[in-house]
């Protein structure tokens, strides 16, 4: 609550000249260096000397009478000795109260809890803050010109807030040019490629991993992945839970992923890479339970029927969930280049290890146009990173050890275990900084606990302009409250009235937030720098943080060639709609004509097996017919019938017809006087002479 009284500052300075007027009149008006005191009294000559002053440069054109009938007129000289001193000391003096006057003032007076500082008030207490943290001890890092920072305050992690454009990356690229010039560890996510421009390459000492740039390092994964406790993370990383009813796939996808890493682990140790783990994923159901059934038991009754719906539907979900590595098996393959030769690679676990002995000490790892593959990618580096930083085998060494991870846009890696990081990597000297636009972005990917929670858990919090909206609301009761006593007065016609009572007020509103970015001033070497708010645990600062612009030392990306062109070139190109409209045209002409060919060669089949057939039978009718002729008359009756059984010789349709054939209506044999011999022969003689063959 601000006020500004112009009565009471016009007042103050009123009371102020005249207090000073009159004090100096005192003292001046007596005998000075042989002047006599001038005639015409203190009062009457103080208050009009400003008319004389007027006659005399006007020449007597203003105020004469001033001078002519000033009862001193024979020593003017005395009288501006004494009060053209008195006049400018006293005017000077009113002038200065009444601009102080007018100075906007607060009618609250804070009684305890934090306060939002601003101005030189902010930067004195940022200095008293930082000799007090430092007890005398050069500083580890400087957060801006103001705050020198000992390693126990950058252990206890940082945190930044703020819109995009509002200069978070401003402060980050100082953080990491520290870090580089002491030469510490340190992992940069870089979102836009300007940590790529700026610092890749320098001293020899910074890396790139990024599968889409050519000058990438080799995640060397055979070399990280080499435990089943190792492939259980790294399977986790790139098979998340899932909610809902794909929790399910999600986890049976994720045992099969974790299987085919221990069979790489158990048949090829350490030397494998991409492209192999890529093979072994492409594989149908059948080679995938004989795997399992080796190295994972449990895992194959998830395959184990080929024929089963849910087989199909857990491969499909591992299809989709591994498609980073298919994409990295033809980026990086198993760390060979086209000639075969191996590229430079590096392996985080070893990187982690105190004397590292490669000179690879910072990794800059850029954020590429595939936004799943890049969450992927990073969130399996870091969880397989973290069992290193955390692991108990490794000495607690907060002042001497020194591992950065610098996190830009930190909410787009995924659930990266931040929190043990803050909370368990201290005492092992690891520095966690991260950036997020809001505090939506932490609950979204980390839960509301963890949101509530960051006050508490990171020690240095830098909030950047925020745009309006419900965050910036969140982002301000961060802050909390303080206690103030306000006074209230009210004015009536009996006279004016004050009033005080005491309240809990938001150490920031959130339009403040909205007021903070970028701000111009000569005060700053290039001319502009970043308006922040910092709070380190009591009193909010309002700091400028001065404006930097690194030289670029390299250009942000190069696209590797596995980007720029087809993955496999040179094959036959697909068939146009007109080609395979022709192709279909033809291939129906080739099976008509093809019907045609069949159609003759069966007929011509049919008929040679009806030649067939027919001479069979006219042969075994001349047999029959021969055998018949050559039995003597005591044959007897059964003879026919007998004939008729052997095998070889037979003929039922031939006998039939000669039994049951009737006598040519002109030509009967068979008289009532015949004897059996003469009907049987009559039979085969009608057979042979008048049956058409069926």
């Amino acid at each position: 609550m601000w006020i500004r009284q112009v009565d009471h500052a016009l007042l103050a300075g009123l009371a102020t000249f005249f207090a000073v007027a009159l004090g100096l009149g005192w003292v001046a008006w007596r005998p000075l260096l042989g002047s006599p005191v001038p005639d015409g009294g203190l009062l009457a000559q103080l208050f009009g000397y400003p008319f004389l002053l007027l006659s005399q440069l006007s020449g007597g054109h203003f105020f004469r009478h001033a001078a002519v009938d000033n009862p001193a007129a024979l020593s003017l000289f005395a009288l501006h000795v004494r009060l053209f001193p008195i006049w400018l000391l006293s005017l000077s003096a009113g002038t200065a109260l009444f601009i102080s006057g007018l100075k906007p003032w607060r009618r609250m007076r804070h009684l305890e809890g934090p306060q939002l500082l601003d101005g030189q008030e902010a930067i004195d207490a940022a200095q008293r803050e930082a000799a007090k943290e430092l007890g005398g001890q050069e500083p580890f890092m400087w957060l801006g010109p103001y705050l020198p920072l000992p390693k126990t305050r950058w252990t206890r992690g940082l945190i930044l807030y703020g819109s995009p454009g509002s200069g978070k990356t401003v402060v980050l690229q100082e953080i990491v040019r520290q870090l580089i010039e002491a030469n510490h560890r340190g992992f940069f996510y870089d979102v836009k490629g300007d940590l790529s421009a700026c610092w890749l390459g320098m001293n020899g000492t910074v890396g790139l991993l990024c599968p889409w740039d050519k000058r990438s390092l080799v995640w060397d994964v055979g070399r990280d992945v080499r435990s089943p406790s190792q492939a259980q993370v790294f399977a986790a990383a790139l098979v998340p839970d899932a909610g809902g009813d794909g929790k399910f796939w999600a986890s049976a996808a994720r045992q099969l992923l974790e299987g085919t890493l221990i069979s790489l682990q158990n048949e090829l140790g350490i030397n494998w890479g991409w492209r192999t783990l890529a093979e072994r994923l492409a594989v149908d159901s059948v080679f995938m339970a004989e795997r399992m059934a080796k190295h994972s038991p449990m895992a194959e009754l998830l395959v184990k029927d080929p024929t089963s719906t849910t087989t199909s539907s857990v491969l499909a979900t591992l299809v989709g969930y591994t498609k980073m590595v298919q994409d990295l098996a033809r980026a990086w393959s198993d760390g060979e280049d086209e000639a075969g030769n191996f590229r430079p690679s590096i392996s985080f676990t070893a990187w982690a290890k105190d004397k590292y002995p490669a000179k690879i000490r910072q990794i800059i790892f850029q954020a590429g146009p595939d936004r799943s593959m890049t969450t992927a990618l990073a969130s399996a580096i870091l969880n397989v990173l973290t069992p290193e930083l955390l692991s108990a085998a490794l000495p607690d060494d907060e002042l001497g050890r020194t591992i950065a991870l610098v996190l830009d846009e930190a909410s787009s890696l995924g659930p990266v275990p931040f929190q043990g990081w803050i909370e368990r990597g201290r005492s092992k000297g690891l520095i966690v900084c991260l950036a997020v636009q809001t505090l939506d972005q932490i609950k979204e990917v980390w839960g509301e606990e963890t949101m509530h929670g960051l006050g508490a858990m990171i020690g240095t919090h830098l909030v950047f302009r925020v745009q309006q909206s419900v965050s910036r609301d969140t982002i301000a009761e961060q802050f909390g409250k303080a206690r103030w006593s306000v006074t209230g007065v009210s004015s009536t016609a009996n006279g004016t009235s004050t009033t005080v009572h005491e309240e809990n007020r938001a150490v920031v509103q959130p339009h403040e937030l909205s007021e903070l970015g970028k701000v111009t001033g000569k005060r700053f070497p290039m001319g502009w720098g970043i308006r922040a708010m910092v709070a380190l645990g009591g009193d909010v600062l309002t700091l400028d943080f001065p404006g930097v612009s690194p030289p670029k030392r390299r250009t942000p990306h190069r696209p590797a060639k596995w980007t720029r062109g087809p993955a496999r070139p040179g094959m036959t190109p697909e068939q146009t709609p007109i080609e395979r409209l022709m192709l279909a045209k033809q291939k129906e002409i080739e099976a008509n004509a093809q019907k045609e060919k069949d159609k003759a060669q069966n007929a011509a089949a049919l008929a040679e097996m009806k030649a067939r057939q027919d001479e069979r039978r006219a042969k075994a009718r001349e047999q029959a017919r021969e055998r018949v002729l050559k039995q003597t008359e005591d044959t007897g009756p059964m003879f026919p019938y007998e004939a008729a059984t052997e095998a070889e010789e037979r003929d039922h349709i031939a006998w039939a017809l000669a039994r049951t054939q009737p006598a040519h209506p002109d030509h009967d044999p068979f008289e009532p006087d015949s004897t059996p011999l003469q009907r049987i022969h009559a039979g085969a003689n009608r057979t042979t002479t008048d049956t058409p063959a069926p």
